[in-house]
This record gives structure tokens, sequence and C-alpha cells, in this order.
């Protein structure tokens, strides 16, 4: 199984982006696979080799740093990349040198052969034999980070010597100086090679299967170094095939015939950019050396930039591809196609005068401007002019267009409508094929503005109990408004409008501020634009504004009350003041707690009627409680005045009351009773009872006799004894004192015993 994946997270993870700024990381993530299994009774050992027990890591110590190992097959040979992600296990590999040992299944089981048995990187003399050109700056680099002498001591550090700060810095040297030696191994082979690195693995056969163990040829017994062997993924020596770049590339277009290209790889650190033109098939190289971006903060969210300038312009494809681990070149990502426009203007003309024409009646009527320009250079795809013009009020700050009109390159003169503009900046713009544009130096033109500006519509007012007036409108033409004059006055009918703003108002929008305590319902304004040139536009419509009041209106007060039948009657006086908007009249039983509305009357109505509040009111019969009234007054800010002094008064009504009552009655002589019964029609509503009164021989007037309840119809008593003779009537009694007239009288007479029934 091959291995094509880098060290590129390894590099990030112990310091890569200590050097983001100077050096890219490299390449590829991790192998992280799960190592196989390996039973030592099935190995194969030679005499002379380590102890396959002491390369493989035991179960217990499963947690010990381990090189990372890369393998790649080509079919006549296997090559080993591998990497540590600490300093100091790289320069205890470095110091007691690499062994690897290769892993096949035979027929007596799994055979191990040591093939290297201490691998270390060239000396400090081999380096400059193998590399005496100084150009060379990668091996140079490596060497330096082998055997440079400028390494930082623990006195070298901003901290004091065996402090944490000291140790933190010595440390992060360290990570930048393994950063370094991984990148170098990354971009060049035989740097790997010469930093003991790689192996290639050439005693092999095509198809063969092999496992590979790295490790330290001498591992260490005083417990300060934990470094283990580590065995790689099974790899099968097969043809290598550059792997498929799937790439999402984009770009943006920054120049004539220049671009900016962006993508994202987590996985390869250096590339090449390839370009070709539409309906070539050949590819050329954008970059002379391999391209090695820039990384800055965390590796996952890295964007690379490359920037390419086309000779020309037209439509491109790119494709890049990307140097992996191993040095090989992965296949071409999917082109992508890039068109390059034309963004190169033509060179602007020279404006050499303007001339000012007001050929109306009035002076303001209609304005033209004549602009006379030329232009030496001629380019091949210059196609017309276009006058613009700048006024921070009547362009609002941005150059627009004087006409719509097409001017020819061959024009040297242009006359346009300046009617409702004012004095500004303008310019004429050559404009070629793809609408690019070069613009002549700027010149003044200067237009006497004769026209008023026009009337403000929509003026509107908030008042506020402060004392405050909000007043704003809106200008149409308002570009052109140098400033407003709002004005003001109390009365429409006696007083005459005053400007009541100070200095230039240019807002459409004013904040006036009156007195409060004026006897006065409404103000009155409207508001006149002034121009730059000072010419004055007409008044608006005037608004009528209710003045703030925060202050509570007078108080009603009882002038005079009578009751009668038909009623309770109270005469009651309002004030004169203007905020008045209405009397509220309130009304309830002396034992209840809430007031209910009884009338409102209208502030003006009041003040029509000499300021005379009439209140009539028939309430319900009630002879255990009185009826008060109040007037509440309320100003056109809803501010109350509170409830005036309480007037109370009773209301019984009349008296007796016409109900028709008819009264029936006879002597049941098998019972022995007097029974009486009655009718009663329109019986008014309320709480009332039935009461029977009685008149006998003894009696000199008829006396109260029983009260029957308000469903009953009849009454029976045993009273009257035999042979004498009664009176009855029936009334109608409420609760609240009322009683109707007494019924018909029914007279009854109770018959003799007979003698048997003496007994």
């Amino acid at each position: 199984m091959n291995n094509n994946r880098g060290l590129k997270n390894i590099i990030w993870v112990v310091g890569a982006a200590m050097i983001a700024q100077t050096i890219v990381a490299t390449t590829s993530a991790v192998n992280d696979a799960t190592i196989p299994e390996i039973d030592s009774s099935m190995i194969e050992r030679e005499e002379s080799e380590i102890p396959f027990s002491e390369m493989i890591v035991p179960e217990t110590e499963s947690d010990y740093p381990k090189p990372f190992i890369l393998t790649r097959a080509y079919g006549d040979s296997i090559v080993l990349r591998w990497a540590t992600n600490s300093y100091v296990d790289w320069l205890y590999l470095r110091t007691k040198g690499v062994t690897i040992s290769r892993l096949t299944h035979t027929k007596e089981g799994l055979r191990m052969d040591t093939i290297v048995r201490c691998l270390k990187p060239l000396s400090y003399d081999e380096f400059r034999k193998v590399y005496p050109d100084t150009v060379d700056s990668l091996a140079y680099g490596a060497m330096g980070v082998l055997y440079g002498k400028n390494n930082m001591t623990e006195e070298q550090t901003d901290y004091e010597p065996g402090t944490p700060g000291s140790m933190m810095d010595l440390y992060e040297e360290q990570k930048l100086k393994l950063a370094y030696g991984l990148l170098f191994a990354e971009w060049r082979p035989d740097l790997a090679d010469a930093m003991a690195l790689r192996y290639v693995d050439k005693s092999v056969t095509k198809g063969g299967e092999y496992y590979y163990t790295v490790g330290p040829a001498e591992i260490d017994t005083t417990g300060r170094f934990k470094l283990t062997h580590e065995v790689s993924e099974l790899v099968k020596n097969e043809k290598y095939k550059p792997e498929e770049y799937d790439l999402d590339l984009k770009y943006e277009i920054t120049g004539q015939g220049a671009a900016t290209f962006t993508w994202k790889d987590m996985k390869h650190s250096s590339f090449e950019i390839y370009r070709r033109k539409k309906g070539e098939t050949d590819w050329t190289k954008c970059n002379e050396n391999p391209y090695m971006p820039q990384y800055q903060g965390e590796m996952d969210n890295q964007i690379i930039n490359y920037s390419d300038k086309a000779e020309t312009i037209g439509e491109y494809e790119y494709s890049i591809a990307a140097h992996d681990a191993f040095g090989d070149l992965t296949e071409k990502c999917k082109p992508v196609k890039v068109v390059y426009p034309d963004v190169m203007p033509p060179v602007g003309p020279d404006i050499t005068r303007i001339m000012i024409d007001r050929p109306g009646e009035n002076d303001y009527d209609s304005i033209f401007a004549r602009i006379y320009f030329r232009k030496d250079t001629m380019e091949a795809d210059f196609v017309r002019y276009v006058p613009m013009y700048y006024n921070e009020r009547d362009s609002l700050k941005e150059w627009r267009l004087l006409t719509n009109k097409y001017i020819a390159p061959t024009d040297t003169m242009v006359r346009v409508d300046v009617t409702n503009l004012s004095t500004g900046m303008v310019t004429i713009a050559a404009v070629d094929t793809a609408n690019n544009m070069g613009y002549a130096f700027p010149r003044l033109l200067r237009i006497q503005d004769m026209r008023p500006p026009k009337r403000p519509k929509n003026i509107r007012a908030v008042p506020d109990l402060d004392g405050t007036i909000f007043i704003h409108w809106e200008q149409e033409d308002s570009i052109d408004v140098r400033q407003y004059q709002v004005f003001f006055a109390n009365s429409l009918a006696n007083h005459s409008f005053m400007i009541v703003n100070r200095g230039e108002l240019r807002d459409t929008y004013y904040i006036d501020t009156v007195s409060t305590n004026a006897n006065e319902r409404y103000i009155y304004y409207c508001v006149r634009p002034i121009d730059f040139e000072g010419n004055q536009g007409p008044m608006s419509d005037t608004i009528r504004v209710l003045r703030p009041n925060p202050e509570p209106p007078t108080i009603a007060h009882l002038d005079s009350a009578w009751v009668d039948s038909e009623g309770i009657h109270s005469r009651w006086y309002g004030g004169a003041d203007a905020m008045i908007r209405d009397y509220v009249v309130y009304h309830k039983l002396e034992n209840q707690r809430d007031w209910d509305t009884l009338a409102i009357y209208n502030g003006d109505d009041v003040k029509a009627n000499g300021y005379l509040i009439p209140v009539d009111h028939k309430p319900e019969i009630n002879r255990l409680y009185r009826h008060q009234y109040a007037i509440e007054t309320v100003s056109f800010w809803n501010i109350s005045s509170g409830l005036s002094l309480t007037y109370s008064d009773w209301f019984v009504g009349d008296t007796y009351l016409k109900i028709p009552i008819k009264l029936y009655g006879r002597f049941d002589e098998k019972t022995g009773e007097t029974r009486l019964a009655w009718e009663a029609k329109d019986i008014p509503q309320g709480d009332y009872r039935f009461c029977v009164f009685q008149k006998t021989k003894y009696d000199k007037t008829f006396q109260y006799l029983i009260d029957e309840p308000i469903n009953a119809s009849a009454h029976t008593n045993r009273l009257l004894p035999p042979g004498e003779t009664a009176e009855y009537y029936v009334m109608i009694y409420y609760t609240d004192g009322r009683e109707s007239f007494p019924s018909n009288v029914v007279t009854i007479t109770a018959p003799e015993k007979k003698p048997d029934e003496k007994k």
C-alpha cells in the first residue's frame, strides 16, 4: 500500500507558525493508519540484527514517541521518509543514527532484515564537499540547521537564565530549527538524504509487499529518551501513478491582463502554476521555481494566493500541480478559464475653453454651456467623449453625466443644458470599446443661479409638553437651498408672522421653544427657502400647532342645585382656559367606590354657553344612600384638573305607585280556612313584598296581618272564628320605601257551627 501523505501537519505542530512570515509549511498529513500487530515468534532474526523485541514498542509503552514514517513504491524501488515532532528526538536520531529494517512475509513466517544499521546525516565537511556552491541557499540552510554555530544559549534570551521564560525561548528556537529541517527535506530529496531523513530501498522485488521499521540505532538506557521504533503501513512495490489533484481554483481580475488566484491546500507546500491561451495545447509554466506561499495563523484556515500577469488580454486557461512529500508532482488540477478584459483607458482630452449662453427671455429660463476640447492621442479603440459634472449639491458628491448625447471622436466642442445646475467642476471622459474612461483635467464651470427654489411641502410639527415644538418639512430641490427661514404667529386674525430661527438654518427641520403658560390654544408656522444666490422661494403652507401647556386646567365649581320628582338638577361653571377640551361629569352612590361617567361636555360648547354646565339626572330611587356628583376638566394635552368638590343629595321619587291589584276571597267550610288570592299588573322593578291587611269587629282600622314574597299570589289562614266577619285588602311595599295603593276590599264571613258539631 503506497503512502502518499506528507509531513505538512507534523511540521505545523512543531513550529511552522513561528516561520510563517519567511517560509512555507510542508505538505501532506501524517500517516495515522493503524499499525498491524506482529508476532515476534514469526520473525527470522539475523544474528547481527537488533532483537525485534527492542524495536517494537511493547503494549504498555504504546504512548512512547516514535518517528512518523511515509513510504512510496515505484516498482524498482521503495522510498522511505520519516520525521519526529520533537527537536530532542530528532537530535537523538542524528546523534545515535537511524536503523531501518524491512519485514517480508515468507513461507516460514515474517522475516525481518536490517537494511540500514546506523544512518546519520552528512558531516559538516561532507556537506561542504557535496554542496560547494554558496548560491544553493537551501543546502546551506540545511547545513546551518545541523551545524550552525549561532544557536541560542541560555544567556542570550531576554529572560534570566533558568527561568521559565528563558526555557521557553530555547524551546521555541528548537521548534523553529526542526521545522526548517523538515521543510528543507521536503523540498529537496537530496537534502533529505543528506540529513538522514530519507532512504531509497532498491533491493526489493516488483510486486513485493513489505513493512518497514524506523527507529534509533541505539536504545537509550538512561530513561531520558523513550524514542522507539515505528512500523510502517504495508507497501506493495508497484509503479507509482501521480495522484489526481482536486482543487477549487478561484480568481479575481486585478488589472490589465493580471489576476490573483486563490485556493486552499492543507496537504502540499509547493506548487507549479501553468497557463495557456485559448486554442493552444501546450502549457506554459508561470513560475520559474516551485511556488511556496507564505502562511499566517492557523493552517486549517489558510488561503493560498498567486498573482499572474499575461502578456496580452484575451481568454486563457490556468491549472496547478503540487509537489508532494517525496518530490513528485501531482496531476494538474481541472483548468479554470480566465478572460482578461481590456481595462486600459484611453488618454483623456484637454479642455481649452468654457462659455455660458442664456438665450431665454428670463435669465433663469434656460442656460447652456459650450465646452471646447482637444485630444492629441487617438487610440484604435477610442469611440466617443462623455462630458461629466461634479458639485457637492447638484451631483450629490458624485460625478454624473452632463448629457446622454453621443459625442464623436472627431468633435471638439459640446453644448450642454445646465439650466438646473450651479457652479461646479466639469471634465470630459474619453471612452473606448470596453467602456474604459480616461479623463480630462477638471475645469471650473461658473453658472450664476437666478432661479428661486421651490416651495417647501408637507410641513408638519410635533409639540412636546416641555415647551419644544419639532417642525419638519420636505424640499424637492434641497440641493440648491442654502438656508430656510421659519416664521411663527400666535394668531391668524390679528398677529403678523415673524422669523423665529436665528442664523442660517440648513436642515429641513427646526426645534422651537415656546412659553408654556400662555392662554392660547394654537401657534402657527410656515417656512421659506433661500438658495445659494440669495433667491427667495415661496412660503410653505401654514400649519396650526397645539401649544404645549403642562398646567392642569381650571376646576369647575357648583353654582346651584335642586331636587324634584323628575330628578336631581345642578348647574356648574367651567373655566376660561383656552386649553380646555372636555368636562366629564361623574356620578355614584355614596356607598360606591368607583365613579361612573354620566356625561361629557365639549369645552368650546360650554364656552359658547357662557361657561355654564347644566347637569340634569334622574337616577334610580334609593332611600338608603345619597347620590353624588363631581366634574373633571380635561385639557387638549389630556391633563386633568382633578375632581371638583362633590355635590350629593337624596332622590326618593314618587312614594305611592299606581299599581292595579285585584283581590279575591272566600271561606272554605271544609277546611275552616279563609282563602285570599290576588292579581297585580305592571309592577315596577325593585325589591318588594305583598302585605295583607285585616279588619275585624274588634278593630277600628285595618291592621297588618302578614306579608308574602314576590312570587306569591295567595294567602290562607284559620284566624276567623265561626259566625264572625272580617275585611281584607293587599298592598305592595318596596324596601326603598315606595308602596302601592291598596287593592279592593274583600269581606269574608265564617258560618255558624251546626248543633251536632258542638262537640
